[in-house]
Formats: C-alpha cells, sequence, structure tokens
C-alpha cells in the first residue's frame, strides 16, 4: 500500500498573489483620493458661494442705510444722448422724499465718469468717513484715468475735504435704477426723473459681459424712503 506524504501548507504569498493585491490596493486608493478631492472641493464651492451671497447681502444692506438715513439726489438734466459717459464735475440735486426731483440746490462735484446709470446720496448712515452728511455716490466706473473699474464709491463729507473713492465689485458692469412716481404709480428710470414726486427706489446690479454677480446682487432691491401716498 503506498502511503502518500502530506503537503506542507504555504506559510505567505505567491509574487503573483502580491502583485495583484497591490494592484487592487493601489485602485481603491486611488478612488479614495478622487472621493475625498471631490468632497473638499465640493466644501471650497459651498464656502465660497456662502462668502459672495453674504457680501451680496452685506452690500444691499448698506445701500438701504444710506438711503434710508439720507438724501437721495438725482442728475439734473439726465444723461447725454446715448445713455452712458457721464461728463466729469456733473452737478447733484437733493431730492427730498416726495418732493419733485431737480428742484433742491446743486451741492458738491464727482470726478470719474460712469455709464450715466448712478445713485447719489447725503447720509448718516454708516460709511467709511465715519462722519455725518457724507456725500457718497455709487457707479460702475468707464474712465481710462483711474485705476478702478465696475462698482464703485466716491465719497466726501464735505467740499473742504478730498473726494476719495473705492472700488466695490469689477465684476459690476451696468446699474438698474428706477424711482416711483407717487402721482403716476409707474416706475422711471433715475435719468429720466427729473420731474416726478419719487417715494420709493428700485436698484439692482448688473453683471459685465463675460462676468458672474451673484443671483442677490442681481435680484432688484425696493427701497421706500418717502412716504406712501394715499389711494
Amino acid at each position: 500500500m503506498i502511503r502518500r506524504t502530506p503537503q506542507r501548507l504555504r506559510a505567505g504569498m505567491t509574487l503573483m498573489e502580491l502583485v495583484v493585491a497591490l494592484t487592487v490596493l493601489g485602485m481603491l486608493a486611488a478612488a479614495g483620493g478622487l472621493a475625498f478631492t471631490t468632497i473638499i472641493d465640493r466644501q471650497e464651492t459651498v464656502r465660497t458661494a456662502s462668502a459672495e451671497v453674504e457680501r451680496a447681502a452685506a452690500l444691499r444692506e448698506t445701500i438701504r442705510q444710506w438711503v434710508l438715513q439720507g438724501e437721495l439726489m438725482l442728475q439734473q438734466g439726465g444723461v447725454p444722448r446715448g445713455g452712458r459717459g457721464g461728463a466729469v464735475g456733473r452737478q447733484l440735486a437733493v431730492v427730498q422724499p416726495g418732493s419733485r426731483a431737480g428742484s433742491g440746490a446743486t451741492t458738491g462735484v464727482t470726478a470719474a465718469t460712469s455709464t450715466g446709470n448712478e445713485l447719489s446720496v447725503t447720509t448718516n448712515a454708516p460709511n467709511p468717513l465715519m462722519a455725518a452728511a457724507v456725500r457718497i455716490r455709487l457707479f460702475v466706473d468707464t474712465d481710462a484715468n483711474t485705476p478702478e473699474e465696475g462698482l464703485t464709491m466716491e465719497y466726501q463729507a464735505s467740499n473742504n475735504t478730498a473726494l476719495a473713492r473705492r472700488q466695490l465689485d469689477p465684476n459690476v458692469g451696468d446699474l438698474s435704477i428706477e424711482l416711483l412716481d407717487a402721482r403716476t404709480g409707474r416706475w422711471y428710470a433715475s435719468t429720466q426723473a427729473a420731474a416726478i414726486q419719487a417715494y420709493a427706489l428700485r436698484f439692482a446690479m448688473i453683471a459685465a459681459e463675460g462676468k458672474v454677480l451673484p443671483r442677490l446682487m442681481e435680484t432688484p432691491m425696493t427701497i421706500v424712503y418717502g412716504e406712501v401716498p394715499a389711494r
């Protein structure tokens, strides 16, 4: 009778098994790394979007307070034909709530040219100068002689102080500014509102060509700064 000697069990892996195991482990590590990178990218996208929304909300609230705690001013005589390339040194007229625009005394001068659509206000709300009765001009800078571009603000405490300028957002290409007339109940563009009884403002920002703005910045904001007329 032939007796077979039992084979001894292997204590390790063959070279082929080791190569296969390392290959599978590498594939799993690569997949895990890609998933981790995707998660990080998504978190960064969410953080960036949240920061943009917060910045847009803060800007909208700042503009609201400037108007509510100040006196709105309009360009006298509108803008040149075509609506763009506003003149340097344009005078502004103080507009009391419910009064006829353009009937007040002129005050202040501005420097940089704009698209023609701009918001100017003398306000006591918090501002970069931390002073009262500060004149603020919000516009889209189109002046090749200034370093700013896009949404820009000019501000000045009085005629005896220097005019300061600050860039707010280079992605803004124009502004939409309308005033609500108390007599007709209709909205008029600010450049065409030289003889209305305005008591509300509708304001929105428009993205420059090839640029993107947060949806909140492009959403029109309505500010009732005067007494609502009885109907």
